[in-house]
């Protein structure tokens, strides 16, 4: 993952490398609650929940979305989304 440098240029940041591999947080359970509602704003964070998920590598088990000021079209892109995270 990527860290930014204190003190940096928030315009122009330098960020460094650093890695883990998550191996304290083998044998621990983590379930995300996220709080979620239109799609424009869904579509963003997704990209980073999937990426984050323990069978991507990341560290998290499941993902829980609680709509908040949804419409159709948005529960329906929530839809899409579970059937291509089955599990």
């Amino acid at each position: 993952w990527l860290q930014r440098v204190e003190g940096d240029d928030p315009l122009n940041p330098n960020c460094v490398q650093r890695g883990d591999d998550y191996a304290d947080l083998r044998d621990v359970k983590i379930h995300a609650i996220v709080y979620a509602g239109r799609r424009q704003y869904l579509e963003i964070l997704n990209a980073y929940l999937e990426r984050d998920l323990r069978r991507n590598g990341g560290v998290l088990d499941t993902v829980l979305f609680a709509m908040v000021k949804y419409t159709h079209d948005d529960l329906r892109y929530l839809a899409q989304l579970r059937a291509r995270n089955v599990g």
